[in-house]
């Protein structure tokens, strides 16, 4: 199903290889592609966000498994992977809103493994929900400004709300409606915004696109590649492959909880990679003795 509607009825191995059902999930077809040339600009820049040996657990269930993932100054790397692979338990993790059963995360040099979610958000990690999670019953005025940098000057904070605008203009423009009566696409501008008050040096968007129609998506991903020009460092976690692919220098490919496919975006070019992810084509990876696998919680 796609926005309702169905686009192919058929065997596992037939739906695999429909050209409409890879066009839904990996964004084949389409105006963007991947700009391979990006990656080189960000190879010698300094690690703002380094993740060693990462594993997450939900109980008895291991959703993500010795994790190795890099993000560098000004760069933006995107996450992709099939529903449950683990793309959102990796953005808690980084967030701090889930805790690590093995590995470290480390701010630039700083090891924030077990630092807790409001202390990485003061430190510059800011993560934008999948569903957005506004306060709908605030206006759009309140949601931004419940997240604006709590130590900022008044010019500052100025600043920082005229950087917004100037982004999205439509949230000055209704900034006094209330966040539950707006669109899908202006709930997202309004998310976005909110995490970009924080005045971040790392942006994680979990599931950027989902949901929107497609005139939303092109707008927002125009904003993304304004938001990587200000200096902020991008995750971009993603299940439209190729619209994510776009304006990535970098790319990890989750499947399982294990990244299968680290490396440029022209590297997926014959879309292999991808389609194991979120075809099953390739066979499962061993787990070890005793270990349960899945997704994270919140993707099944």
């Amino acid at each position: 199903l796609d926005w309702g509607r169905q686009i192919a009825e058929g065997t596992a191995r037939e739906i695999a290889e429909n050209p409409e059902v890879v066009r839904v999930y990996l964004g084949t077809g389409g105006a963007a592609t991947p700009r391979a040339a990006r990656a080189t600009a960000t190879e010698d820049r300094p690690s703002v966000l380094r993740i060693e040996g990462l594993s997450v657990d939900y109980g008895k269930l291991r959703a993500l498994r010795s994790i190795d993932f890099e993000l560098r100054e000004g760069e933006i790397v995107a996450v992709l992977g099939a529903n449950g692979a683990g793309k959102s338990s990796l953005a808690r993790a980084i967030a701090g809103l889930i805790p690590c059963a093995e590995g470290r995360i480390l701010l630039g040099s700083e090891d924030v493994t077990r630092q807790l979610a409001p202390r990485r958000a003061r430190k510059g990690i800011a993560l934008c929900h999948e569903g957005r999670r506004l306060f709908s019953e605030l206006k759009v005025r309140e949601n931004l400004e419940l997240a604006a940098y709590s130590g900022a000057s008044t010019t500052h904070r100025r600043e920082l709300f005229e950087r917004v605008h100037d982004l999205f203009p439509l949230l000055r423009e209704r900034e006094n409606a209330y966040a539950g009566e707006l669109s899908g696409g202006q709930q997202q501008m309004v998310a976005i915004a909110r995490a970009l008050l924080s005045d971040p040096r790392i942006v994680i968007f979990d599931e950027l696109s989902l949901g929107l129609a497609p005139q939303i998506v092109d707008e927002i991903y125009r904003a993304v590649d304004q938001i990587r020009a200000w200096g902020v460092s991008i995750v971009l976690i993603e299940q439209s492959a190729y619209r994510a692919l776009s304006v990535a220098d970098r790319v990890y490919v989750i499947e399982r909880g294990r990244v299968s496919f680290n490396g440029v975006s022209r590297d997926l070019e014959q879309e292999k990679a991808l389609r194991d992810a979120y075809f099953g084509t390739r066979e499962d990876p061993p787990s070890p003795p005793g270990a349960t696998t899945g997704g994270g919680s919140g993707e099944a």
